[in-house]
């Protein structure tokens, strides 16, 4: 089990002409963020998470993170980087003057088949905060699901 907390720079004067938020260069969100509607750019990431291995073939994990904007009048950024040309893989949406991003909860349980394969099932729920629900007033939750085979070679 831990606990742990994230912090990134957020620009506290977006019309400075200084960029100050921290920037994510080239991004593995998916080693963190396994549900990646946020990233490390201006965030607060309080988080719990706990691991457990009930067999040498399985582990089961499960976190649950309340997540904030470090400056609210900063924007909240989502992408994982240098995939589309014109943005660069990064997008930013205004925060309306607030931090509330919101929580997620997830859970995934790995099972080692073979000394070379694994499979993967996660889940992960988030519901969001006043930033998102401001954004998306009709529905501001949001699911992700998959299951993953994973062959190495």
């Amino acid at each position: 089990m831990r606990l742990g907390t994230d912090r990134t720079s957020g620009d506290r004067d977006p019309n400075d002409n200084k960029h100050q938020t921290f920037f994510q260069i080239l991004p593995t969100p998916r080693i963190c963020a396994r549900f990646p509607f946020y990233n490390m750019m201006n965030l607060e990431d309080d988080f719990t998470e706990v691991i457990l291995r009930p067999h040498p073939r399985v582990m089961v994990r499960s976190d649950y993170r309340w997540l904030r904007l470090s400056q609210p009048a900063d924007m909240w950024y989502s992408g994982g980087g240098a995939f589309q040309y014109s943005t660069f893989g990064f997008s930013g949406r205004p925060s309306g003057g607030t931090r509330d991003l919101g929580n997620l909860a997830d859970f995934s349980i790995d099972f080692k088949a073979t000394a070379k394969t694994t499979l993967t099932f996660y889940y992960g729920y988030a519901n969001g905060g006043k930033i998102i629900h401001s954004i998306y007033p009709a529905g501001s939750t949001g699911s992700l699901a998959y299951w993953e085979i994973s062959q190495r070679f």
